[in-house]
């Protein structure tokens, strides 16, 4: 393994903060220490490339903190978080309020950057970890085209609030979380971008507010254990309690969500309310080249960088295609790295159930030159291997915990190639590739029968059978059939939380949108190998477009994601254009677990011997399905049923165990 050293003290109250500096005076940062016993996560088999990482960190504290004055409180959880040698804090400190901010540099626009951002004579002041997409058109409006160049991200925002007010926020279009004091109103303004690409959190006790951007440095300052009902909901695939965090007593700043909080009051208020109203295009080949400029330039926006190569996860499929080729026609100077998860030698066939992508991803590579391909054939790394390195970076149950085995290899490798900005395709799914497949229940529901008529016939015409086609037309009027793999492995007793239901292809992409939150997982890509992940498919205005095209448009002619099929046909190769196959990324991942059952045993005796964590999960299950592991996983629903139901549990578990000790 070689993940990062982290500090022993992130989870540890008795920390000391490090390297703080007041108002913008900068002496020189200080160190942090590695020791992580074993008990906690062996990280001990540590790249020494990496001990400089910095984690740009927010914190926060207001109002009536008890014998601790807010700027020590502050201090405190800026040393809770990921921290590096030579990076000091930012400290701002009014008595009774106080911010701070570390910096991690990605941007060149970051050379300029001075801390703690204020306006309007000292009364605001913003601790900010932010990139602006509309540099451009916010400088425009401001009149201040002329020093943009010599203008941090977080100033901009300053002069755009001072100018407009809190409802500036809701123009601002890119990756943030903003922690704003207005000393007017006596107020701590929280705010994160539509989608939630940054995180942030906060605590409220008797008269005291906390806020940093990881849910985990506020936990281990109050010594807070697992949140129950938000681990329920994890294991049941279902989004955690609106606001909640996995921890008890920490709140959540939830995307396009602007929290305001006085000495005696709070709001929470949701900014981004997009526009549904449907777009009107002439014809598809028109909507599908709006999408390919519109996709081009959230591309653009995310290769404002310091270094001067970019990576990129490469599979066979349409998302991870579409960023990629499109970022190698816009990076001007500089290569973009791409990267194919493999599986390890000797692995293939159809009774191990591995799919290997690496030959459809490289005929891409060949038709861009600036690409640099690397077919990265994963070790047999397990998926309990992770469960350790996962509860330090991440602070919350790992999702998927089959895919982050090839997940932390590409970022080692990422790392190794000097590269700090990493181009994904996580929301594409849900935006220029979503397949459409409602079109016709949309169709039927919404009362336009002749419409759906003629979709029914296309869909019979690109090869679906009639049933499929009954199927897809009464869609909307039947309940969603049980899993096929079964229910989650909840302990006996607990109850499964009832899914709101969901009507409309909108809200129901919504809805899975929000089933995570990217905000944890792009801050413990920073913090472990010094990586600022960036996702073009989940840019706002991405977003807005695809959630505006009428569902149908994304099926052209009966063809599933034939929108995206018809966007990007110039730059993917003809074999990615016309397959229809679904990529099984990691389907390896059974066989490194079986060569590692004992290790998985062990940790389902430690989720047992917990408390908390046994009374969630199910371990008499859990044991059972470890004794009668399967010998052959030729059978889809098989591994199905271990990647959906075990491995959620075993990262459930452990999460909870953790938290308790």
């Amino acid at each position: 393994m070689a993940f990062p050293a982290m500090r022993a003290a992130l989870f540890d109250p008795r920390s000391k903060p490090r390297g703080a500096i007041r108002e913008g005076r900068a002496p020189p940062g200080q160190g942090n220490g590695d020791g992580v016993s074993r008990c906690r996560t062996d990280l001990r088999n540590r790249d020494s490339r990496r001990e400089g990482r910095v984690v740009t960190a927010l914190a926060a504290a207001a109002f009536v903190c008890g014998p601790d004055a807010p700027v020590k409180l502050c201090e405190r959880l800026l040393a809770l978080q990921p921290v590096a040698r030579e990076v000091p804090a930012f400290l701002w400190d009014r008595g009774a309020v106080a911010l701070g901010r570390r910096l991690a540099a990605t941007l060149p626009e970051d050379a300029f950057d001075r801390g703690i951002a204020r306006g309007r004579g000292g009364a605001l002041a913003m601790a900010a970890d932010i990139r602006l997409d509309n540099r451009d058109d916010l400088a425009a409006a401001l009149g201040c085209v002329d020093t943009l160049g010599r203008l941090s991200d977080a100033a901009l925002a300053m002069s755009a609030i001072e100018r407009w007010g809190v409802a500036a926020i809701e123009g601002f279009l890119g990756d943030f979380a903003i922690v704003l004091w207005d000393g007017s109103h006596d107020r701590l303004i929280l705010a994160r971008d539509a989608l939630g690409a940054r995180p942030l959190h906060y605590r409220r006790t008797g008269g005291c507010v906390t806020v940093a951007s990881t849910a985990q440095a506020l936990a281990s300052a109050a010594g807070a254990r697992a949140d129950g009902i938000a681990t329920v909901h994890f294991l049941s695939g279902m989004a955690v309690p609106h606001g909640a965090s996995f921890f008890a007593g920490i709140e959540r700043v939830e995307p396009g969500e602007i929290v305001t909080i006085g000495a005696h009051s709070l709001d929470r208020s949701s900014y981004w309310n997009p526009d549904l109203s449907p777009s009107r295009f002439a014809s598809g080949g028109d909507a599908a080249e709006a999408l390919a400029a519109l996709f081009g330039e959230s591309v653009r926006a995310r290769l404002r960088r310091t270094a001067a190569d970019v990576a990129t996860h490469l599979s066979a499929g349409l998302d991870s295609g579409a960023v990629t080729a499109t970022a190698a026609r816009r990076i001007g100077d500089g290569s973009v790295h791409a990267f194919t998860a493999a599986p390890p030698e000797g692995m293939h066939g159809a009774d191990d159930g591995v799919d290997d992508e690496g030959p459809d991803a490289a005929k891409l590579a060949a038709m861009h030159p600036r690409i640099v391909h690397h077919r990265i054939a994963s070790p047999r790394r397990s998926p309990v291997d992770m469960l350790g390195p996962g509860f330090v970076l991440y602070g919350r149950p790992l999702t998927n915990l089959a895919n982050q085995t090839w997940l932390a290899e590409i970022n080692d490798r990422i790392r190794a190639q000097g590269v700090d900005v990493l181009l994904v395709g996580a929301m594409g799914n849900l935006t220029i590739s979503h397949s459409g497949s409602e079109a016709l229940g949309e169709l039927v529901r919404s009362g336009r029968i002749a419409r759906a008529i003629r979709h029914g016939a296309e869909l019979r015409a690109a090869g679906n059978s009639w049933r499929a086609v009954a199927g897809a037309a009464t869609r909307p009027f039947r309940n969603s059939p049980p899993q096929k793999w079964g229910p989650p492995l909840l302990a006996p007793g607990v109850s499964r939380p009832q899914a709101d239901a969901v009507l409309g292809s909108v809200a129901r992409r919504l809805a899975v949108a929000r089933r995570t939150d990217p905000g944890d997982f792009g801050k413990a890509v920073l913090a472990g190998w010094d990586i600022d992940m960036r996702d073009p498919t989940a840019d706002r205005r991405i977003v807005e477009f695809c959630l505006r095209l009428p569902v149908e448009r994304f099926a052209p002619g009966g063809v599933a994601r034939g929108l995206a099929r018809t966007a990007f046909a110039d730059c993917l190769p003809a074999s990615t254009i016309a397959s229809h196959r679904r990529g099984r990324q990691a389907g390896w991942w059974h066989v490194a677990a079986r060569e590692k059952l004992d290790r998985i045993r062990d940790e389902i005796e430690c989720i047992a011997a917990s408390t908390d964590a046994s009374a969630i999960v199910d371990v008499a299950t859990m044991r059972e399905m470890v004794a009668t592991w399967p010998g052959r996983w030729s059978d889809p629903q098989t591994e199905a049923r271990y990647r959906m139901r075990l491995l959620p549990a075993l990262a459930a578990g452990h999460f909870v165990r953790r938290c308790a000790a």
